[in-house]
C-alpha cells in the first residue's frame, strides 16, 4: 500500500485470530465475550483485517493481546506475517 493513499492509520489493532495456530481453549471464554460485546458471529484473522483495511484504503500498526502471563492463553507470535497474507 502506499503512503499517499492512506486515509488514515488506525494505531490500535489488536490480533486475536491467528491464522497459524489453533485456537487455544483458555481463550474461548474471552473469544465468546468478545463477539457477543461487538455483536458478531465470529472475529476476524489477521488476513481478513488486512483486507478490511485495504479496502478502506486504512493503515494500521497490528499487534497480539498478551494473555500469555495472566491467563495462560498463548500469545499469537510476532513471527511470519507474510504467512498471513501481509506485504
Amino acid at each position: 500500500m502506499k503512503l499517499d493513499n492512506l486515509i488514515a492509520i488506525d494505531v490500535h489493532t489488536h490480533a486475536e485470530v491467528s491464522c497459524r495456530q489453533e485456537p487455544d481453549e483458555t481463550w474461548q471464554p474471552f473469544d465468546a465475550a468478545a463477539r457477543k460485546y461487538f455483536k458478531v458471529s465470529k472475529r476476524p484473522t489477521i488476513t481478513e483485517t488486512i483486507a478490511y483495511y485495504r479496502e478502506r484504503r486504512l493503515g494500521f500498526v497490528m499487534f497480539p493481546v498478551d494473555s500469555e502471563f495472566q491467563i495462560g492463553a498463548k500469545r499469537i507470535p510476532n513471527e511470519g506475517g507474510r504467512r498471513c497474507g501481509a506485504r
